[in-house]
C-alpha cells in the first residue's frame, strides 16, 4: 500500500483474549465492510448480523441501545 493509504485504512491491532478491554471501544468508523459481495448482499437480506454504514448502526450505538432499554431493568 501506498503511505496515503495507509492513512486511510491503518493495520489492525490484534488485542490478546485475555488483555480485552473493560469498557467497549467507540468505533468511529463510517463504514463497514465485508469479505466479499455475497456477505454484502446476505446483509442486505437481513440473513446475517454486522454493520454497514455508521449512520444506521454501529457498534457503539447498538451497546448504547441496549444499555438504554435496560435502564429500568
Amino acid at each position: 500500500m501506498k503511505n496515503t493509504t495507509l492513512v486511510n485504512h491503518p493495520p489492525a491491532v490484534a488485542v490478546p483474549e485475555d488483555n480485552r478491554p473493560l469498557v467497549a471501544p467507540i468505533y468511529q468508523s463510517v463504514k463497514f465492510s465485508f469479505d466479499d459481495t455475497n456477505e454484502t448482499l446476505r446483509y442486505q437480506r437481513g440473513e446475517r448480523e454486522g454493520f454497514f454504514y455508521s449512520r444506521n448502526a454501529n457498534p457503539t450505538l447498538t451497546q448504547l441501545q441496549r444499555l438504554l432499554s435496560c435502564s429500568a431493568c
